[in-house]
């Protein structure tokens, strides 16, 4: 019985399920929403085999550097070997990225530009979400960033409330380029 969409905290615990579904004899279409980290290429039978026809991953951006600013490393071979294997067993894949993090440059943008260019040509889906959207009490928003603010009304009186919408670049030529995007 599950009542929501994530059921499993820990792989093992998946890869039970994934054997209990076997012997279930349903042939639902799967989704899964993954890490880099955690799928090996071992996994992608087994996926085949339960009918996953979609697996999400977070990879944030594609430049390294970038991705080691936002404190979220990740092997870019394993991303690319990703793209092998999701292809050889016929899953769609689909990458999640941000692409103009605080500290992105235009050199990060043009390898953003370029490896997605090449994704979408080897198949792969891409979300691209343009700036960082962070919310208060998280680290990002402790930093020393600047935000696009909003200043909403507060009905009723004569005041203001300035409301940080997302982070922008660090970078001027970039900085530039967000707000006019």
């Amino acid at each position: 019985f599950c009542t929501d969409d994530v059921f499993y905290p820990k792989k093992d615990d998946f890869l039970d399920f994934i054997e209990l579904y076997k012997k279930s004899g349903y042939n639902y279409r799967i989704l899964i929403q993954t890490s880099s980290y955690s799928i090996q290429e071992q996994d992608f039978p087994k996926l085949k085999e339960i009918n996953c026809q979609h697996i999400t991953i977070g990879v944030e951006n594609c430049s390294i550097r970038i991705r080691e600013t936002l404190g979220k490393y990740q092997d870019q071979q394993k991303i690319e070997d990703i793209i092998t294997w999701s292809k050889k067993h016929g899953i769609q894949l689909y990458y999640l990225i941000i692409l103009i993090p605080p500290e992105s440059t235009l050199e990060d943008l043009r390898i953003n530009c370029e490896t997605l260019k090449r994704w979408l040509a080897e198949g792969v889906q891409i979300s691209v979400e343009p700036v960082v959207y962070c919310y208060r009490g998280t680290p990002l928003y402790e930093e020393n960033y600047q935000f696009l603010c909003e200043r909403k009304k507060i009905q009723g009186t004569n005041l203001y409330l300035k409301d940080p919408i997302y982070i922008l670049p660090k970078d001027p030529i970039v900085r530039k380029l967000t707000l006019e995007f």
